[in-house]
């Protein structure tokens, strides 16, 4: 690497961002419980997107799940706030219900 390519890799600009005081805290805590600093995380963060082109990972998928089953977990979230949901005295009887 040529001295002109070495001082462009090593060259560092800040990146300064508005975030919510409690997503900074866990974000703060997580990073810390996981090894690493926040400005680390954010610096591995950024890497990933440059390479990727994009968010490195799939963002129509909020929480990890499809489309049907946040759907799913929509409408169970909203028949336990009503009161509606199917409740089930055992395990057992859930995995029977189930078929399992």
């Amino acid at each position: 690497m040529g001295d002109e390519e070495e001082a462009m890799s090593t060259a560092m600009e800040n990146l300064n961002v508005k975030i919510d005081a409690e997503d900074k805290r866990l974000f703060v805590e997580l990073a810390r419980q996981m090894g690493t600093t926040p400005s680390n995380a954010v610096r591995m963060f950024v890497r990933a997107f440059n390479d990727f082109k994009g968010f490195p990972f799939d963002t129509s998928r909020p929480y990890g799940m499809t489309a049907e089953a946040r759907r799913a977990y929509e409408e169970a979230d909203a028949a336990i706030a009503a009161g509606t949901a199917k409740r089930y005295r055992t395990v057992a009887d859930l995995r029977n219900d189930l078929g399992l």
